[in-house]
């Protein structure tokens, strides 16, 4: 009886573990709702550990780009808006986005042009 409870209880915990590890938000979804709450150093600690596991991820390299837009930082902006868009020149955004930080970042912004960016219409 005693191994048949026991079998019972490891088999919980597994469903359990499995369940929780299914449910649980990436490092992206944690850092996109970290922003939009408000916890600006949260999300940017959570989009520096993104980068730190693949620097290309466009995910990353786009939220990093809005939390600088969000502070003001814009020819910071424009370095991951573009880095972004090298990555991924579809994702969502990215061009629209670069533009406005390009714009915001004035004279120098136009000389961190690093190419034409089309934004789709």
């Amino acid at each position: 009886m005693k191994r048949i409870a026991m079998m019972a209880a490891l088999t919980c915990v597994a469903v359990l573990a499995a369940g929780c590890a299914a449910g649980r938000p990436t490092l992206v979804e944690q850092g996109v709702q970290q922003l939009e709450t408000g916890w600006v150093d949260k999300a940017e600690r959570t989009f520096t550990l993104v980068l730190a596991k693949d620097p290309s991820d466009p995910a990353g390299l786009f939220y990093m780009g809005r939390i600088c837009q969000t502070r003001g930082l814009h020819e910071r902006a424009v370095y991951y808006y573009q880095c972004c868009y090298d990555a991924d020149p579809g994702y969502p955004g990215v061009a629209r986005r670069l533009m406005q930080a390009q714009a915001a970042a004035g004279v120098s912004g136009a000389g961190l042009r690093f190419r034409k960016v089309l934004v789709p219409e």
